[in-house]
């Protein structure tokens, strides 16, 4: 959890699950809780950076078109389509990352977030629809599809995404470091 949460707030939260967890509270209790703070602390985050949050959907939106544009055709000739994509998702997960290390976490789950309403919602949606009278048929088609989906496109993003260290981004850090 050390790597996902922001340095200020991660070493404490850490040493209080680990507390409790040494208290007899089960592994359950403790990934519930490690979620829980990611998620409440992304959204944080996401309040109080409105505009980078706006800036890392963005970001990731035109480098996911660029990727797919440019540099997935060639390799579509020497590689698998299903690893091109998969190459492609980490690849915008870990611009988005990277291009917003203070505050990493949060940029790229409202990214992958974004992804997952634009993209994955509707297609559920209309599967739901399509399938209402046949239920079993709509359980298969809904986990394969979550597979698909996930599998494919949000896992790599979230994986691609915090790959990066967290900590100052290499611009501010590089140019706040030279003194006139």
């Amino acid at each position: 959890m050390s790597w996902l949460a922001p340095e200020e707030c991660g070493r404490g939260l850490l040493g209080d699950l680990a507390e409790q967890y040494a208290k007899g509270r089960s592994r359950m209790w403790y990934w519930r809780q490690v979620i829980v703070a990611i998620i409440l602390g992304a959204m944080q985050d996401l309040r109080s950076h409105k505009v980078a949050g706006l800036m890392a959907v963005i970001t990731g939106w035109v480098s996911l078109m660029a990727y797919f544009a440019i540099v997935a055709w060639p390799l579509l000739k020497i590689m698998d389509g299903y690893i091109v994509g998969v190459l492609g998702f980490a690849a915008t997960g870990w611009v988005v990352g990277r291009l917003n290390r203070p505050h990493r976490t949060a940029m790229v789950m409202i990214y992958v977030l974004s992804i997952l309403l634009v993209s994955d919602v509707p297609h559920f949606l209309v599967a739901a629809y399509a399938f209402r009278a046949h239920p079993a048929a709509m359980l298969e088609l809904v986990k394969g599809a979550a597979f698909v989906f996930f599998g494919m496109r949000e896992l790599p993003m979230l994986i691609g995404g915090l790959l990066v260290p967290q900590g100052a981004s290499g611009c501010a850090a590089s140019s706040s470091s030279r003194e006139p």
